[in-house]
C-alpha cells in the first residue's frame, strides 16, 4: 500500500499521513492538492512526501486528487517548511501563500430530511425540520440564513442520532474558476456572404417590388412591376409610405439614391443584421468574443444562433485571462546613459546574475525571441527565416558541395523548419509545469553531472542536455500528439549529431518521478561509462565556447583540429569531433561573453558552484537612478531565461512603478496585491505557473507568486515596515526580505534591496559582509536633450551641472529649512502653517508650481476635547481618542473602524466647551483652501484612496497638474518621482518620535528624509520646509542634512548601548482576548512557561521583557497584551512551545506598540 503525508490548513502545526486507494496509486506526487476526510469533516490537503510505510496503525484514504498538476514544486515545498521552521507557523499557513484566495474552499455540512412526519416538543426541532420540508437538503449558510441569530447546530445533532435527518461533510467548490467566454468566427469565404444570406433572409413582397423598380432603372408600370414581383396594391402602399417609391399616374417611380436600395432591401428582407455580422467577423480572420461583436454590429445571441443554424458563422468558446493591465497602454521607451556611478554599481550587479545563471548552466537568450509564436493561419509561416538548404544526402553521407554558409550538415525539409521554429521559441521562454518539476529534481549537479535545460543544438532547443553524457531528455506535452513526423526528424537529427535522446511523458514526469529518474540516473551511467571507453570525443561545446553571432561554418571547418574532410560516417565511434553548434537560428547569442566572465577574479569553477544567492544592498540617494539599475537587472535576468519579482512596499507605489516596468519590457509584466479582484489574482497565479509571466510586480504577497524560475527578486524602499506581515493577520509573520534571500538562496538568484534609508539592520549586515553593499551617492535629475528642450520651452534657466556620462545630468539634494513651531507661538502665529512655508506656497502658486504638504495623521482634528472637566473622546472598543473627519461629520477610529457623531456637549458634564484639537489631512487642507482660495488641492490617504483604482486616479490627477498642492500622509513619502514639485512642507516632523518603541527614531529619520526627496526632482530644483517642536531631535537634524551615515552612527550606538536589534534579537508573544482578565492571565502563564524553558535548556543570554499591556491596550474590544524575548536567537526559547489559540508569535518584530 502507498502512503502520503499531507498538510492540512489549520492552525494545527501537524502532518498527516494517509494510504493511497488503488485508483489514485502512482498518480500523487509532493505538492499535489488533495481531498482528506479530516476528522468528522473534509479538508483540502497538499501532499509533502510519498511514504513507503506509515506509523499510523490505521490511516484514513486521500479522497481525491483535485489537481492533476501539483500546485507546489519541491522548492516551494522547501521555502514553506524553511518558513515554518523560522516563524513558528503552521505548515498549512505556509504551503498556502502559495495559493490564490478562492481557490480552495472549506469544510461544509449538508441536512436532508428522511423522516418529514417527525413531531417533537422542542420548537427550534420543528422549525428545523419545516425548514427542511420546505427547502430540501441545505447547506449550513443556507441554514445560518434561515434561522438567523439561533443555535441550530446542536439541533442538527440530535436530530441526527434520531435518524430524523442525514448530515455529510462536504467542502465548498472554489469561489474563483477560469473565465469562459462565447466567440463566434465566420464558416464560409467572405466572398460566399452575399449567396450566404439566402439561407437567412425573409421572403419579402414589397422587398421583390422595390428590387423590380431599380432593375428597371427607377421607374416601371404597375402592372409590370406587380407581375415580375408577384406583388400588390397592398406591398407598393407600404413603399409609398416608406417613402421608397412614389406613384405617378400609372407608373412607381424610385425616391431613393441607387447606393441606398441594397441597404433597403436588405432591411426590407430582415438580413441587415445578419450582414452586419457576417462583415465585422469578416474583417477579422480569428474567433472573436462574442461581447464585442454585440457592440460593434448592434446583435444578440439570438442573432448568432440564427446563423449559426444557417452554418454561416461557428459558435465557439475559449478561456479569458483576467489581466488587470490588459487595457492598459505602455509606451516604449529606451535604456537611458548610465553615470559612472551608474556603471559601476551595474557592472557589480550584472556579473553577479550571470555568475548565478552560469552556477545553473543557464544561457542568455535574446529578448526579442521572447515575442508570441505564430498561431492559426497558414500564411504566418511565410514570415519565418527559412533554414540553409538542405544537403544532398547520398549513400549514408552528406555530399558537402553547396559552399558558402549553408553547408552545415541540415536534414530537416523547410516546412518541418517552419513548424519547428515557433514552438522552440514558445518552450525556451515558457517551460511546461512538467519541464519545471523534473527541472526541480536534476537542476545543478543532482544527478551527477550537468544538466542544462531548453539548451540549443543546431536549430532545435531541447528541453534537457547533459553534454558529459551526450544525451538529450525530451518531454512530450499534449502537442506532440499531433507532429509524430516532426519528433521523428527531430530524434533523427539528433541522434545523427551522436546524441542519445530519451522521451518522458507530462504524466510519467508528474506522477512517476521517482521511476523517472532512477532510469535517468541508469541511462546517465550507462553512457558516461561507454563514451569512456571509446576513443576521446570532443563533446558538444558550452554555450559561448565556440561559435558566436554571424558564424561561418567555412571558418571553424577550417580551424586547426576540426578537420575539413567532407564525409562523416554516421557512426557515433568513427564521427570527427563535432563541429561548434550555434544558438538557435542567430549564432551563440547577443551580449554574453563567456570567457570575459569567468576570467573575473573570484569566479572559479563553475561546476563545483553552490546554488547559491547574492544579496546586494544598494544605497542610493533620492533621485540617484536606482530604478534603472532595477531594470537593468529585470532585462539581465529574462535574457537568461530565468523570472523577476519587483516588489514595492505599497499599493500606492504599483501604478508608477507598473509604467516604468510595463514601458520597457511589455507584454511580460503582471501585478499581484490585495487590490485586485479574486479573479485577476487567480488567473494571475495560472499565467505565472504556466510560465506565461516574466515579471511581477507587487506587493509583499507577489513574493508568492508560482513562477517557474524566480532569478531575481527586488526590494524598492526595502526599509519599509509594510515588508513585515505581522499579528493579528493570520500566519506565518514574515519578512519579505528574509523570505526573498532564502527564495534566491535556493534557486541561486541576485537580491536586489533598494533604498535611500536603509533599515539599520540590513546595513549592520552590509558592514559585517554578510550583503554586499552598493552607493550612489548622487543625485541624478535627467539627460541633457530633454532638460534642453525642457528649458527653452519653459524659458527657465536648468540649476543641473554636468555629470560624468555625456548625456546625464545632475542636481544637489534640496535644501531643508528647519522651522522652530515654539518660536512661531511666540510670535503669535497659531496656524498649523509656519510663516516660511506659507510664504513659500504663495510662491509656488504664483509660479504655478506644485507643492506637496506632508502630515502622517489623517482627519480633520486628532482628539475631541472638553475644556472644563478635560474628558476626550474615546474610541468605546480601542481606548483610543477618536478623530473627527469633515466629510461625513463624525468621529473615526483609526484603528478598528468604529463611528460616532460629535457630540454637542460633553457627555462627562454636559459643558458645551467641548473642542476639536490636532490637525489631520482633513484640516490641513481646509485651512489651505481658507488661505489660497484659489488653490487646486488634491488629498491622498487612504479616507479618499480606498481602492488601487483610485490611488492610481490621484497620483495621475496631479501628475497631469490638475492639482496644485497635494496634502497626503506616508503614501506620498515613497518612490514618486514628480519633477514639478518644487517644495515640500512636513507639517509635522514630530508624529511618531514620543512613541515607545525602539524603532520611534528610526522610522522618524526615514519618513523625513524620503518625503523630502520628493522635492526638487525636475528642472526647476526644490526645497523643504520642516516644521518641528523638537528640532534639536538627533533625527531631525540628521534628515535635515539627508546625513544617513552620522544618523546611523548615532542609531546604531544607541542600540548596541540597550541591546536590541541587530545586536540581540527580539520575539514577541502577544496576547488578544475578548476580556482583559483573559489576555493578562494568558501573558503570565507564557512568561512562566518561557521562563521555565530558558531554564531548561540553559538559555543564559536569554531573558523575557515583561508581559505588559500593550501601548494599544484594546482595539475593536479585544483586549491586547504583550511579552518580549530577547536572545541571540529566541527560536531557541520558543520552538516546541504550544502556541494556543490567542496568541501570535512574532519573530523578529518590526514593531512592539
Amino acid at each position: 500500500m502507498e502512503y502520503v503525508r499531507v498538510a492540512i490548513d489549520t492552525p494545527v502545526d501537524s502532518t498527516f499521513d494517509y494510504h493511497v486507494p488503488p485508483e489514485l496509486e502512482g498518480k500523487l506526487q509532493p505538492g499535489h492538492l488533495v481531498e482528506v476526510a479530516f476528522g468528522p469533516a473534509r479538508q483540502h490537503a497538499i501532499v509533502l512526501e510519498r511514504l513507503i510505510e506509515s506509523s499510523v496503525s490505521k490511516t484514513k484514504p486521500i479522497l481525491n486528487r483535485l489537481d492533476p498538476v501539483p500546485v507546489l514544486t519541491p522548492m516551494q515545498i522547501a521555502l514553506s517548511l524553511w518558513l515554518r521552521a523560522t516563524t513558528l507557523a503552521p505548515i498549512g499557513a505556509a504551503l498556502w501563500m502559495w495559493l490564490p484566495p478562492g481557490l480552495t474552499g472549506h469544510h461544509d455540512l449538508t441536512v436532508t430530511l428522511l423522516d418529514p412526519d417527525f413531531v417533537s416538543p422542542e420548537d427550534l426541532e420543528m422549525e428545523v425540520v419545516s425548514i427542511l420540508k420546505r427547502r430540501g437538503t441545505m447547506r449550513s449558510q443556507q441554514l445560518n440564513q434561515a434561522l438567523p441569530a439561533k443555535t441550530w447546530r446542536p439541533v442538527i445533532d440530535e436530530l441526527a442520532k434520531a435518524g430524523v435527518v442525514a448530515k455529510e461533510s462536504t467542502l465548498t467548490p472554489p469561489r474563483v474558476k477560469p473565465r469562459i467566454v462565447q466567440t463566434a468566427a465566420l464558416a464560409i469565404h467572405p466572398n460566399e456572404i452575399a449567396h450566404g444570406l439566402r439561407r437567412v433572409e425573409k421572403e419579402s413582397r414589397p422587398a421583390n417590388l422595390l428590387d423590380v423598380i431599380a432593375e428597371a432603372g427607377g421607374s416601371v408600370t404597375q402592372k409590370a412591376a406587380f407581375k415580375l414581383a408577384g406583388a400588390g396594391k397592398a406591398h407598393l402602399a407600404r413603399l409609398v409610405e416608406a417613402g421608397d417609391v412614389a406613384v405617378v399616374g400609372d407608373a412607381i417611380q424610385l425616391q431613393r439614391a441607387p447606393e441606398q436600395v441594397e441597404a433597403r432591401l436588405h432591411e426590407l428582407r430582415k438580413i441587415d443584421k445578419s450582414l452586419r455580422i457576417l462583415n465585422v467577423l469578416a474583417r477579422h480572420r480569428e474567433p472573436l468574443d462574442v461581447g464585442w461583436l454585440y457592440a460593434q454590429a448592434d446583435c444578440t445571441l439570438p442573432d448568432l444562433k440564427k446563423l449559426e443554424e444557417a452554418e454561416l458563422i461557428t459558435l465557439g468558446e475559449r478561456e479569458s485571462w483576467r489581466d488587470s493591465l490588459a487595457e492598459r497602454e505602455f509606451i516604449a521607451v529606451n535604456a537611458p546613459t548610465l553615470t559612472l556611478e551608474q556603471t559601476l554599481v551595474w557592472e557589480r550587479v550584472r556579473a553577479a546574475i550571470r555568475e548565478q545563471g552560469q552556477r545553473l548552466n543557464l544561457d542568455p537568450v535574446d529578448l526579442a525571441d521572447q515575442t508570441p509564436a505564430p498561431t492559426g493561419h497558414a500564411d504566418d509561416w511565410d514570415n519565418l527565416t527559412p533554414p540553409p538548404t538542405p544537403p544532398r544526402i547520398q549513400g549514408g553521407e552528406t555530399d558537402k558541395t553547396l559552399g558558402g554558409g549553408n553547408d552545415r550538415e541540415w536534414r530537416v525539409p523547410k516546412h518541418l523548419y517552419a513548424k519547428l521554429k515557433p514552438i522552440a521559441r514558445e518552450m525556451r521562454v515558457a517551460p511546461t509545469s512538467a519541464e519545471d518539476w523534473l527541472w526541480g529534481y536534476v537542476r545543478g549537479q543532482k544527478l551527477g553531472c550537468r544538466i542544462r535545460r531548453q539548451y540549443p543544438i543546431e536549430r532545435f532547443i531541447v528541453d534537457f542536455y547533459c553534454s558529459e553524457a551526450q544525451l538529450v531528455i525530451e518531454i512530450d506535452g499534449e502537442i506532440h500528439q499531433y507532429q509524430p513526423d516532426e519528433d521523428a526528424a527531430r530524434q533523427e537529427y539528433l541522434e545523427a549529431l551522436g546524441l542519445r535522446v530519451i522521451r518522458f511523458t507530462n504524466d510519467q514526469v508528474i506522477n512517476q518521478t521517482d521511476d523517472v529518474l532512477q532510469h535517468l540516473r541508469h541511462v546517465i551511467a550507462e553512457q558516461i561509462a561507454s563514451h569512456q571507453a571509446r576513443e576521446p570525443l570532443s563533446p558538444l561545446p558550452e554555450f559561448g565556447e565556440g561559435s558566436g553571432a554571424g558564424w561561418d561554418s567555412d571558418l571553424v571547418d577550417s580551424e586547426p583540429g576540426v578537420g575539413s574532410d567532407s564525409h562523416h560516417s554516421a557512426s557515433h565511434q568513427a564521427r570527427e569531433p563535432l563541429s561548434p553548434l550555434p544558438e538557435f537560428g542567430e549564432g551563440s547569442g547577443v551580449g554574453w561573453d563567456s570567457d570575459r566572465v569567468d576570467s573575473e577574479p573570484g569566479v572559479g569553477a563553475i561546476s563545483d558552484w553552490p546554488e547559491e544567492g547574492k544579496t546586494f544592498l544598494l544605497h542610493g540617494v533620492t533621485g540617484s537612478g536606482k530604478t534603472e539599475i532595477y531594470l537593468r537587472a529585470v532585462e539581465e535576468t529574462l535574457r537568461l531565461g530565468r523570472n523577476v519579482v519587483f516588489l514595492v512596499p505599497e499599493i500606492s507605489l504599483t501604478p508608477q512603478t507598473i509604467r516604468r516596468v510595463a514601458a520597457r519590457f511589455p507584454g511580460q509584466v503582471a501585478v499581484v496585491h490585495s487590490g485586485l479582484s479574486e479573479g485577476e489574482r487567480y488567473d494571475t497565479w495560472r499565467r505565472a505557473r504556466e510560465g506565461r509571466i516574466g515579471v511581477i510586480v507587487g506587493a509583499r504577497s507577489a513574493l508568492f507568486t508560482p513562477l517557474p524560475d524566480v532569478g531575481l527578486v527586488i526590494l524598492d524602499e526595502e526599509h519599509d515596515p509594510s515588508y513585515k506581515q505581522s499579528p493579528p493577520i493570520q500566519p506565518p509573520y514574515y519578512h519579505a526580505r528574509e523570505v526573498a534571500e532564502e527564495m534566491m538562496r535556493r534557486t541561486g538568484g541576485v537580491v536586489i534591496l533598494g533604498s535611500a534609508t536603509p533599515d539599520i539592520n540590513t546595513t549592520y549586515r552590509a558592514g559585517r559582509g554578510e550583503i554586499e553593499r552598493l552607493e550612489l551617492p548622487h543625485r541624478i535629475m535627467g539627460h541633457r536633450v530633454s532638460i534642453s528642450e525642457q528649458a527653452e520651452r519653459t524659458g527657465i534657466a536648468a540649476r543641473y551641472q554636468p555629470a560624468d556620462a555625456e548625456d546625464a545630468l545632475m542636481i544637489d539634494l534640496p535644501p531643508v529649512q528647519i522651522v522652530d513651531m515654539r518660536d512661531e507661538l511666540k510670535r503669535g502665529n497659531i496656524s498649523i502653517f509656519s510663516r516660511p512655508l506659507q510664504y513659500a506656497l504663495a510662491e509656488v502658486l504664483d509660479r504655478k508650481q506644485q507643492a506637496i504638504l506632508f502630515l502622517n495623521r489623517r482627519g480633520q482634528s486628532t482628539y475631541v476635547f472638553c475644556r472644563d472637566c478635560g474628558y476626550v473622546a474615546k474610541c468605546p472598543q480601542c481606548d483610543t481618542p477618536l478623530t473627527y473627519h469633515r466629510m461625513g461629520e463624525s468621529l473615526r477610529c483609526h484603528r478598528c473602524g468604529f463611528e460616532q457623531a460629535p457630540p454637542a456637549q460633553c457627555p462627562a458634564c454636559q459643558s458645551k466647551r467641548i473642542k476639536f484639537f490636532g490637525a489631520g489631512t482633513q484640516q490641513v487642507e481646509q485651512t489651505l483652501i481658507d488661505m489660497f482660495p484659489k488653490a487646486r488641492t488634491v488629498r491622498w490617504d487612504s479616507d479618499t484612496a480606498s481602492s488601487h483604482t483610485a490611488h492610481e486616479a490621484i497620483l495621475q490627477r496631479f501628475i497631469d497638474r490638475k492639482a496644485d498642492i497635494m496634502i497626503g500622509t506616508q503614501l506620498v513619502a515613497k518612490g514618486l518621482d514628480l519633477p514639478m514639485v518644487t517644495l515640500v512642507g512636513v507639517v509635522s516632523a514630530d508624529i511618531g518620535l514620543a512613541l515607545p518603541d525602539f524603532r520611534a527614531g528610526e522610522r522618524t529619520f526615514q519618513v523625513l528624509t524620503q518625503v523630502a526627496g520628493r522635492a526638487g526632482r525636475g528642472l526647476l530644483g526644490g526645497r523643504v520646509i520642516l516644521q518641528t517642536y523638537q528640532p534639536e531631535h538627533y533625527a531631525i537634524r540628521a534628515a535635515s542634512t539627508h546625513d544617513y551615515v552620522g544618523f546611523y552612527r548615532q542609531e546604531i550606538n544607541h542600540l548596541r548601548e540597550i541591546g536590541y536589534p541587530p545586536f540581540r534579537r527580539l520575539a514577541r508573544i502577544l496576547f488578544r482576548f475578548p476580556t482583559e482578565a483573559k489576555a493578562r492571565s494568558e501573558a503570565i502563564r507564557a512568561a512562566q512557561m518561557v521562563r521555565q524553558r530558558i531554564a531548561d535548556l540553559n538559555l543564559t543570554g536569554t531573558e523575557i521583557i515583561g508581559p505588559a499591556q500593550c501601548f494599544f491596550p484594546r482595539e475593536a474590544n479585544i483586549f491586547r497584551w504583550h511579552l518580549l524575548v530577547r536572545s541571540p536567537d529566541p527560536l531557541a526559547a520558543l520552538r516546541d512551545l504550544d502556541i494556543p489559540r490567542g496568541w501570535y508569535v512574532d519573530i523578529d518584530p518590526v514593531e512592539v506598540l
